[in-house]
């Protein structure tokens, strides 16, 4: 009997024993099945990694930015014009030349001439006998312009204002001197009322002195023929004898 019960024993440890490998076997290979599911860290190391140059690890010169400053350039101030001295509708009271330009003995017989005749060249060949001797166009201007006491203007201004008149045509009598002593009288005579009496200068407000004065009286006071002949003498005269200094 106790034989029996030794072997039955025996048995029942065997078959746990039995048991509990396979219950340990199941684990390790549940256990096995899972790690070999997980994906493999990968390992890397600095030298396995190539730079980005592919050829050293040195590290890169980073260039250096230069910001050059932006110039800006300054305005430019472009000289201003020079003002038309024969505008005469910007110059208020009207001031076209002095007193001293007026009265002055102005260019000599030859500019005179030479001056109309490079513009006009009709009057090269002009002549006048005046007292037995043939004047030219210059010398005609010369001698009629000053009268002695009686009057007396710069041939200049004579010369352009007595040609306007005539539309820089000769005379068809030929007689320029008598109309050039004339017109120098005339002039003059404008210049006085101006100069002498306080109520022409009232009356005139937009006029700025006897000279201007003269020669507006002189074109019927038109502007613009006296504009005209403010540009002619500028032309013909204005370098050497300047309206006004």
């Amino acid at each position: 009997m106790r034989a029996k019960k030794h072997l039955a024993t025996e048995m029942m440890d065997l078959r746990r024993t039995r048991w509990l490998l396979t219950i340990l076997a199941i684990a390790t290979q549940a256990i096995t099945a899972c790690v070999a599911r997980q994906p493999p860290t990968p390992s890397f190391s600095a030298q396995s990694l190539p730079n980005r140059s592919g050829y050293t690890s040195t590290p890169e010169l980073v260039p250096t930015i230069i910001r050059t400053p932006v110039l800006t350039p300054s305005p430019t101030h472009l000289p201003s014009p020079t003002p038309d001295v024969c505008d005469v509708s910007t110059s208020t009271p009207l001031f076209l030349l002095d007193d001293d330009t007026y009265f002055s003995l102005g260019p000599v017989p030859n500019q005179l001439k030479r001056a109309i005749v490079d513009s006009h060249p009709i009057w090269e060949d002009f002549r006048q006998v005046v007292f037995t001797d043939p004047w030219t166009i210059g010398e005609v201007y010369d001698q009629a312009a000053f009268g002695g006491p009686e009057y007396g203007v710069n041939p200049a201004i004579l010369l352009i204002s007595v040609n306007m008149r005539l539309d820089w045509q000769i005379p068809s009598d030929g007689d320029l001197y008598l109309r050039a002593q004339q017109m120098a009288r005339e002039l003059y005579a404008f210049y006085g009322e101006f100069f002498t009496q306080e109520q022409v200068r009232e009356a005139y407000p937009l006029i700025g002195n006897a000279a201007t004065y003269s020669l507006y009286r002189f074109f019927g006071e038109d502007l613009g023929k006296l504009q005209q002949w403010c540009t002619n003498y500028q032309e013909m005269f204005g370098v050497d004898y300047p309206l006004r200094p």
